[in-house]
Parts: structure tokens; sequence; C-alpha cells
């Protein structure tokens, strides 16, 4: 498979990488560290290295992470479209059913600090990955075999040393190493960065759209990340179904708090572009979609987000033509 063959270029670069003596490890990783941050968030208890990043992106790209070793982390977080995909419920998992949870993307994910998926599933990223590793619809890893498995392969014994100094593979390891890619999935290379950095000026429009952004999203998308990394309900729907173990609460899922029924992660606006299509189940096709429902389709419901209803008691964001026009125009610059 494409897959198995890509794998080989990653393992030549990980071994000359591991082993270079010219460039200091800190220099190697500065290169993943937006202008907007001193470092790459980590926890103590895994610490980011050069062989550990390599590692980890060695496995993300390797099918035989999956059960029928036939399933990558990036059959359906694909790098060409910002480690999204394009279907609304993704069908590339091991069974090809549809997930219930569209596809997020995974750039910047490092400074996630307020819990992770659509609904804070998981606490940090090296937790969220086990979660598709053994999912039955996603990757169906039977995690009991997979150290083994990977132990089995001539290569994996020595990149696991290199990147954790032990004499073995566990899950911890793998999840670890996986983690340590995921933080290195940067982004803050578009046309707003360059002018947040002085570098260019904006049109006479997109300064418009910026304006606009600023009083209507930017306090759920506030830059430089464009998320607040919180949970919101947004007024996608006036019910809320308990079905597919409570997948369609949202947060609530989680918490068991009323206050959350619907609340979903609110979704980084980098390189959006490439993300369709949009909201936690993939519900809107395009960017049109996704401002027609803030300015005329939100559903009132008993939990939407106080931020939403406007002085009249009506909801949404109201938005005229030339408003929309000069805010897209800022949108693509991110």
């Amino acid at each position: 498979m494409k897959c198995f063959l890509n794998i080989n270029v990653f393992l030549l670069l990980a071994f000359s990488f591991c082993s270079c003596q010219s460039s200091p490890e800190e220099e190697l990783l500065h290169d993943y560290i937006p202008y907007f941050a001193d470092s790459l968030p980590s926890p103590l208890r895994n610490p980011l290295t050069t062989a550990g990043v390599n590692l980890g992106k060695i496995l993300f790209f390797d099918t035989r992470l999956s059960g029928n070793n036939q399933v990558s982390c990036a059959s359906c977080h694909l790098p060409s479209q910002a480690f999204a995909d394009t279907v609304a419920l993704s069908t590339h998992g091991i069974s090809g059913k549809p997930l219930v949870r569209n596809t997020p993307t995974l750039l910047n994910l490092a400074w996630t600090q307020q819990g992770l998926f659509w609904d804070s599933g998981a606490k940090d990223i090296e937790s969220l990955v086990f979660a598709p590793l053994r999912h039955a619809d996603e990757m169906g890893q039977d995690l009991s075999q997979l150290p083994q498995k990977l132990r089995a392969l001539p290569y994996y014994p020595t990149l696991f040393k290199k990147a954790f100094q032990q004499d073995t593979i566990t899950n911890a390891m793998i999840a670890r190493a996986l983690a340590q890619y995921v933080r290195t999935l940067t982004f803050a290379d578009s046309r707003y960065d360059e002018y947040a950095q002085g570098k260019i000026q904006f049109t006479h429009l997109e300064l418009q759209g910026l304006q606009i952004f600023q009083k209507e999203c930017a306090t759920c998308h506030p830059p430089p990340l464009f998320t607040d990394n919180l949970f919101h309900n947004i007024g996608l729907d006036s019910m809320f179904i308990n079905d597919e173990e409570s997948m369609y609460l949202g947060r609530y899922r989680i918490t068991l708090d009323s206050s959350d029924i619907g609340k979903f992660k609110t979704p980084t606006l980098r390189r959006w572009a490439l993300t369709f299509p949009y909201m936690h189940d993939g519900r809107f096709k395009n960017i049109n979609e996704v401002l027609f429902h803030y300015q005329a389709n939100m559903k009132k419901n008993p939990y939407l987000d106080p931020l939403f209803i406007r002085a009249d008691g009506k909801v949404g964001i109201p938005l005229t033509q030339e408003e929309i026009n000069a805010l897209l125009a800022f949108l693509q610059t991110l």
C-alpha cells in the first residue's frame, strides 16, 4: 500500500534526524514554534524531543496501527486538508461505517487546555489518541496486542529506544510519541499573520472585515488561535436526542451538567477553507451556509449561549450582505 511505502521515507528521515550531531535539538524543535509563542507547550511527563516527534510522525502515517493494517491516523486527518478531511462523517475507518462526529483539524492543538474532541471527552492529546486507536469504527486495534505488533517490526524497537531510552514498547509510549508529533502541527503562516507582524497591509475590504470580525466573532474565535477552546451551544438544534451514547447532547455527555446540553467545542478558523464541511456533524457544506446559520437560521433553545440572544429577544448575528462580503474577505486571510 501507499502508506507502507511512505513509512520507508519517514524511517530514513527519522534515523538521520535522530543521529544528527550538527544541530542542537532546541534549534530543530524551534522550527515548529509560531511567532506568537515562546515555546510549544508539553506536559512534564512527555517533553518534546526530535526523536519522539519523528517516531510520532512515523506512527501517525503507519496503517499497521489499525486492526486490519489498512487505516492510519492520516486516513482521516489528511495533511492536504489541514489534518481534517472533506466529508461530513468519515467512512474511512476499519468498519466503513459513518462516524457520528466530523473530523476536526489537528492544527495548533498544543495550546488546547480545556479538553479535546468536540465534547471535551479527552483531557490531553496523550489520552485522545487511545479513542480512535481502539474504536471499532475507526482503527479497531486491540491495544493489548499493539506493542507486540510493533516490537515484531525490525525498526520500531530502535526508534522507541531513541525516543524514550527504554528497551521496550508500551501503549503509553505510543500515545506519547503520537502526541509529540501532533503538538508540532502548528500553523501561523497566513496573510493575517503577515499583517499581524506588520509585514503587509490589509486591503480596505479586509480591514472592514477585520472590524466586523472583532465585533461579532472574536469573542469565541480570538486570535491568534482563532478559537477560545471553550464549548458553546450555538443554536444548531432546538431539540436534543439522547442517542448514540449521548453523542448528540454535546458536552453534557461528559459533564452530565444540563447547562452543557448542545455545547460543542469552538473550532479554530485557521485554514478553514480546507476543513469543510463544518460543525460537529459536518452539516454545513461551505462557509456561506455557516454564515447564514448565524445570520438567520439559529434555533432558539433553553441551552443557547446568551452571547447570541439580542436585546429584543431575537437570536443570531444580524449582518448585511455588504458586511458578509467584508467578513469573507477577512476570513480568506486566515
